[in-house]
Order: structure tokens, then sequence, then C-alpha cells
């Protein structure tokens, strides 16, 4: 906690006795639950390369959609060479490199993908105004709705769901927006 433990002290104290006593607390602990973490996040390179980097943000001006520069391209779906080559600008959730927009002037730039232990373009901000990305997302958004866009969910968690009988269906049905019930 640095030297923040002495001003929040009273607080974790607080939220350390209602996780005891009751089990969960009144406030969101997600950013201080371990059990976020995942085994990859547990290497030595990784943690050595972040732990420079994070320090010098506890005083530094954070900009909305932060993205650390170490610690990067853990892990990447298989068609990341061809969204690189697209012109992805990648963020990173949970050690993966997921585009968060594309931009036209790296479309068809063949970079040796092969080379991942180093970042190519990664997303920023670096303003609170109208990011710099606003338009290219705006005429990705505009395309999509005009003829068809493609979605990588390969990093999203994926759930088996199974019933002996037709239950799975049937909620599925209920909850989706288009018709579930069909061949796989």
């Amino acid at each position: 906690m640095k030297t923040v433990g002495i001003a929040a002290a009273g607080g974790v104290g607080k939220a350390t006795a209602k996780i005891i006593v009751n089990g969960d607390t009144d406030f969101d602990m997600y950013e201080l639950e371990v059990s976020r973490f995942l085994g990859l996040h547990n290497n030595r390179k990784f943690l050595r390369d972040r732990v420079k980097e994070v320090p010098g943000l506890h005083y530094g001006l954070i900009y909305p959609f932060h993205e650390f520069q170490t610690g990067r391209n853990l892990r990447m779906s298989p068609v990341y060479p061809k969204l690189l080559e697209a012109g992805a600008v990648f963020g990173q959730v949970m050690g993966y490199e997921r585009p968060t927009w594309f931009d036209p002037a790296h479309i068809g730039i063949n970079q040796d993908a092969q080379v991942w232990s180093m970042p190519y373009r990664m997303a920023y901000t670096n303003t609170f105004g109208k990011p710099p990305w606003f338009d290219f997302v705006a005429k990705e958004y505009q395309a999509c709705q005009e003829s068809v866009g493609i979605s990588d969910y390969s990093s999203f968690t994926k759930i088996d769901l199974w019933s002996k009988g037709n239950e799975i269906v049937d909620a599925l049905q209920f909850v989706c927006s288009n018709d579930v019930d069909v061949p796989v």
C-alpha cells in the first residue's frame, strides 16, 4: 500500500473486520482482491517490469482508459498477427492483448508478428477530452451498422451449460435475443 497505508488504515481495518465477521463488505473491494490474478501474473519478468512502472503512477496524472506499458504480450489470440496487420491498436485485459480500435494509418504494415516480446501499438487516451481514437471507432461502428463486423471473443470467458432435458435451451431462449435452439 506504500505510504497510503497510514491514511487508509482505518478503512482497511473496517473492511477486513467486515469480511471476517460478515464474509463481505459494503464496498467494492475488487482492486484489493488477490484472487483476481492469474498464474501468469506470478511470472518473475512480469512482476519485475510491472513493479518498476506502478509506483510512478501513484502521483501521476492518470487519464481514462490507462494501459500499462510493461508486462505486455502475455496472451494473444491465434488471429493476433492478422489483427496487427489490419491496424489494430491493443489494450490488455487479464493478460490478453485485445484490439481496442483500428488505426487506418497502420493497415497493411507487415511487422514480424513472431517477435511478441515487445508491444506494438498499445491503446492510449492521454486526454480528458475527445480521445484521438474517437473518429476511428465511430467509423468502425458505422461500418458494422451498414455492413458486417467480426469480433474475436477468444479471450472472453466461456461457460459450458448443460442439462438432462431442455432446461438450458429454454432458459437461453428466454434470455437471448436470437433463436439459440439450432444445430451446432
